[in-house]
């Protein structure tokens, strides 16, 4: 008479832990389909940033005499093109104050992506 008592106890120590194993398997799953998905809109801000950042010193090219200059100066590309030029460009920022722009673009980027991170994602 006890041994069918044993088996019975035994069935359901085992039919036990197999729902919590299970239900975690699930949300370990949805977890990782959850991130991939996050990755991907990631990666298309990435994209974005990067042509924002490229498509801002083109349109400074488009504007006139004066305001070319005044506005590109504080892009990336120009701040570049300044601190590397043997012979630098009138209008522009000096090598120096273009190299402090040529570090202020990823300090800027880098701190709205861990403000954006801190919000988010934690």
């Amino acid at each position: 008479m006890t041994t069918p008592q044993l088996h019975t106890a035994r069935e359901i120590r085992l039919a036990r832990p197999a729902v919590p194993a299970l239900a975690a398997r699930a949300r370990d799953v949805l977890s990782f389909e959850w991130i991939k998905l996050r990755s991907v809109r990631s990666n298309g801000w990435i994209a974005a940033t990067i042509g924002v950042i490229y498509l801002v010193a083109v349109l400074c090219l488009v504007l006139p005499s004066p305001w070319n200059v005044r506005a590109g100066r504080f892009t990336l590309p120009f701040a570049a093109y300044q601190v590397v030029a043997r012979h630098p460009q009138a209008g522009l920022f000096s090598p120096g104050v273009s190299l402090l722009v040529l570090i202020a673009w990823p300090a800027a980027i880098l701190v709205t992506a861990g403000v954006l991170f801190t919000r988010r994602d934690l």
